[in-house]
């Protein structure tokens, strides 16, 4: 698997191309890792015992503050995974293919 170091030191197409796949494989990992853990662990804290009047509504409300932290974790990474895509799909149509202007005719000095 990349890791973070995968993502330095770009100095060509291929170097930027390789950046963004290694990228977009760390956090999509990372995003992954981190739902799962957020699902068992709310499924864990659900099961502690709180105040028996609540009727473990306190636990189930504990379970969902602690966790949500993960949630909004894995959805930043999963942004990120994303806009390493972006990158790499603008480059390659701004740069490697630029858009003909002039109504797709090239400018020519001689003609």
């Amino acid at each position: 698997m990349a890791g973070i170091d995968d993502l330095q030191g770009v100095y060509s197409t291929s170097e930027l191309r390789q950046m963004c796949e290694s990228g977009r494989q760390v956090f999509n990992v990372a995003a992954d890792r981190l739902a799962i853990t957020a699902a068992e662990l709310n499924v864990l804290l659900r099961t502690v015992p709180g105040n028996p009047l609540l009727l473990g509504l306190d636990s189930r409300a504990v379970a969902k503050r602690i966790t949500r932290h993960l949630v909004r974790a894995a959805a930043l990474q999963t942004e990120a995974a994303r806009s390493m895509k972006d990158t790499w799909f603008a480059y390659e149509s701004l740069i490697l293919n630029p858009p003909q202007l002039n109504g797709g005719r090239k400018f020519d000095v001689k003609g």
